[in-house]
């Protein structure tokens, strides 16, 4: 009785012991599992915020990139020369966009034009200079003989006439731009009166460069004429080469002629222009 009770008492506690190890086989790996968890939320954690911080605001951004797009647009200015009448300042508003006038001083064929003035924000100074072999010419022309105290007066009388205007650029004067004498004295007397020059480059060995830098003037250039040849593919032609310098240099100067065929061509040509931001000169100063 003695050993059958033995007996019974090693299996009781052998089977105890296989059921702990049953046990302990069966919920070790949940235990493990249950442990990684914390890690593993950690670990996707860190990798989401890390992602997000690679990832771009798009708020943000597109406001940014559209001020960059703004701020970086290449800029191209429209200058009318040879303007002298209302009808022409009509006339050139028409194209709805921001052009620069550069008016012709007060003759006795247009009186008004500094009058005319008075009633446009942007404007400039068309200043007459000798060219070469033109039988007609403005009045007041000034020439490459004239003395200092003649192209003083002359300037100081611009300036009478278009108080408003710090810019002035040559008509004509492919005679006089390339005369080192005469643009010497020309740049002097602007220097006295504040003026920035605007080179019209009407001839291709002008010296307004060395002269300015001389004198202290600030000196702009022309790009571009866009309408010395009165054709509409040709006018076309021109805005291309001005838009494509703008794009190259970030700016461009482009002049033309208030002349019926001009104005309809630029008003018609927004396709070409719709790559550049078209501003009044002094924001390009």
């Amino acid at each position: 009785m003695i050993r059958s009770f033995n007996i019974s008492q090693d299996i009781k506690i052998a089977l105890i012991f296989c059921l702990v190890l049953t046990i302990v086989f069966i919920f070790l790996p949940t235990i493990n599992s249950e442990t990684n968890i914390e890690p593993a939320i950690k670990a996707s954690t860190k990798t989401k915020i890390q992602k997000e911080q690679q990832e771009p605001i798009l708020t943000n951004t597109k406001k940014q990139n559209t001020n960059i797009i703004k701020k970086t647009k290449p800029m191209l200015v429209l200058i009318c020369d040879d303007v002298v009448t209302s009808s022409q300042i009509n006339k050139i508003n028409t194209i709805k966009e921001n052009i620069t006038i550069s008016f012709l001083p007060p003759t006795s064929g247009h009186k008004n034009s500094a009058k005319i003035a008075t009633s446009v924000s942007n404007y400039m100074v068309h200043y007459p200079m000798e060219a070469i072999g033109r039988k007609v010419e403005e009045e007041n022309t000034i020439r490459i003989d004239d003395s200092y105290n003649t192209i003083l007066k002359r300037t100081k009388q611009l300036k009478a006439w278009y108080p408003n205007a710090n810019i002035t650029n040559n008509h004509t004067g492919s005679l006089f731009t390339k005369d080192g004498q005469a643009m010497d004295r020309l740049m002097r007397s602007l220097k006295e009166l504040n003026y920035i020059f605007l080179d019209s480059k009407t001839v291709g060995q002008t010296v307004a460069k060395k002269y300015a830098d001389k004198h202290g003037v600030r000196l702009l250039q022309r790009d571009v004429f866009l309408d010395n040849i009165q054709n509409r593919q040709y006018i076309r032609k021109q805005l291309k080469i001005a838009v494509s310098v703008a794009k190259r240099k970030g700016k461009a100067i482009a002049i033309f002629h208030p002349h019926k065929l001009s104005v309809q061509t630029i008003k018609t040509s927004k396709d070409i222009l719709k790559g550049v931001n078209i501003v009044y000169i002094k924001e390009i100063l």
